[in-house]
């Protein structure tokens, strides 16, 4: 998958990124069971690296 977002800069990007997340999440939780939606998965449906999600969401 080819990701749109570049390194993000100013806060409304910021905070478009963290949606993405967030929204990548709850559609995976719609899709499936809690033990199907892993990081990778979450990533991966956000079109972002695994490490951004950790820079987004601490735990």
């Amino acid at each position: 998958m080819v990701s749109d977002f570049q390194r993000a800069r100013s806060d409304a990007q910021k905070e478009q990124r963290r949606a993405a997340i967030l929204q990548a999440a709850a559609a995976l939780l719609d899709e499936g069971s809690l033990e199907a939606v892993g990081l990778n998965a979450i990533a991966r449906r956000a079109g972002i690296a695994k490490s951004n999600v950790y820079r987004y969401f601490e735990s």
